[in-house]
């Protein structure tokens, strides 16, 4: 999922590329599962949801897993990180982790403002 709203909202780019590049693993390739999710995430859905929903993966990793378990299990770099920056280190290099390829406010904020003019055209 976390794939999808980077690719998807964040960086900008077409689902329908994004999902295919994916769709050749086993473990990620359940149609019926899948095509929701990559619509989902990207905020493309046909659900009623407004238009406004972004998922933000900081958001969620705060509100289901606040002490950071999962990223400290799988991210080792940020093992020893202080739980109130282990979801978005403000200095990731000194921990010897990479810097965010999306800056997410920015992000969200480009696609309110596409999905708005889409809604204002129609």
């Amino acid at each position: 999922m976390f794939t999808s709203v980077i690719l998807g909202a964040g960086k900008s780019t077409r689902m329908k590329a994004n999902k295919s590049k994916l769709l050749f693993n086993k473990k990620t390739s359940a149609f019926s599962s899948n095509n929701g999710g990559w619509q989902w995430s990207a905020s493309t859905g046909t659900d009623a949801a407004p238009y406004f929903r972004i998922m933000n993966p900081e958001t969620q990793s705060l509100r289901f897993d606040e002490a950071g378990e999962y990223i400290r299990k799988y991210v080792k770099e940020l093992r020893d990180c202080p739980n109130k920056e282990v979801h978005m280190p403000s200095n990731p290099k000194d921990l010897g982790y990479v810097e965010p390829i999306v800056d997410l406010k920015t992000s969200r904020q480009k696609a309110i403002d596409v999905f708005g003019s889409i809604k204002k055209d129609n």
